[in-house]
């Protein structure tokens, strides 16, 4: 495997140029261009389409290309991991509700056990944060359900109530039937979202007809939607995570639906190859997120 090659290719891809490439390599343009020629001989395939204006990728040159990215990524994390090996970074990639209102208590606990380690945390929503995970791009992940990806173990992290709530003053009832939740405006998340998806299985379970659901329009957060029922616009189902704070200031307060009994379930993903180095870490936080989450 030549690094120094696939650099070199990623490079005429990106500037189009072979002769750039060579420059940015210190090689001469005639080497460079021997060293694709040999290689597209070896792997019988034409990575570039070649013209006197340039060169373009093919569709084969736009698949090596990518995953040529990903070994010369690795080799540098791997260079990077030998040489500074008394501090580590870890990148956890986590959905907002996550990230917002579970993962800072446990982080804190983690920053007071390994103060070697320096922690990366971004958020995205589940699907991207599967994808992330699966094609190496940060060590752990946390979902809401479960992966099913082929490629990730998803181990249980944590459950969560949900509770249908209004604000603290509202005119609204302090119980419901099933069939009086069509009478009230509900606030949802939009439909593509993983939480909205999975309280609609579990509603459609305890016989409520998503279709005859008075939902004004979707919303894009769970933080939109809280602020909307604080304001007095509706009911809506939340997390209780999500709603505490709100519940013990007297801001919202929750009305009992008949027959709703419905706990989201929250995950950590990983690769099902080991990470080396950070297996203590990530142990740690599997396995005490359920006890120190905020």
């Amino acid at each position: 495997m030549n690094i120094s090659l696939y650099q070199s290719l990623i490079n005429v891809a990106k500037f189009e140029s072979i002769t750039y490439a060579a420059q940015q390599a210190n090689i001469s343009q005639p080497a460079l261009s021997q060293q694709i020629r040999s290689l597209e001989e070896e792997m019988d395939v034409q990575l570039f389409n070649r013209s006197p204006r340039g060169v373009t990728l093919t569709d084969q040159g736009k698949v090596f290309v990518e995953y040529a990215q990903q070994i010369v990524d690795t080799h540098h994390e791997m260079i990077h991991a030998m040489q500074t090996p008394s501090c580590s970074t870890l990148t956890i990639y986590s959905t907002p509700i996550i990230n917002s209102y579970a993962l800072p208590c446990t982080l804190f606990h983690v920053s007071q056990n390994f103060d070697n380690y320096s922690l990366n945390l971004e958020t995205f929503p589940s699907d991207t944060v599967e994808k992330a995970i699966a094609n190496g791009r940060a060590h752990i992940g946390f979902i809401v359900g479960e992966s099913q990806h082929p490629e990730l173990i998803s181990i249980p992290a944590f459950k969560d109530p949900y509770y249908l709530v209004t604000s603290y003053d509202s005119n609204l009832p302090e119980t419901l039937d099933i069939d009086e939740l069509a009478n009230y405006p509900l606030l949802m998340l939009a439909n593509s979202q993983k939480s909205r998806l999975l309280l609609n299985q579990y509603l459609n379970t305890i016989g409520v007809n998503i279709d005859s659901l008075k939902i004004p329009y979707d919303m894009d957060s769970i933080e939109s939607i809280k602020t909307s029922i604080t304001r007095g616009y509706g009911l809506a189902f939340l997390p209780y995570m999500v709603i505490k704070k709100e519940l013990y200031n007297k801001q919202l307060r929750i009305v009992r639906l008949k027959g709703f009994d419905y706990q989201c379930q929250y995950s950590l993903i990983r690769t099902k190859r080991r990470c080396y180095g950070n297996e203590d870490i990530i142990d740690f936080i599997t396995y005490k997120l359920n006890e120190t989450k905020c």
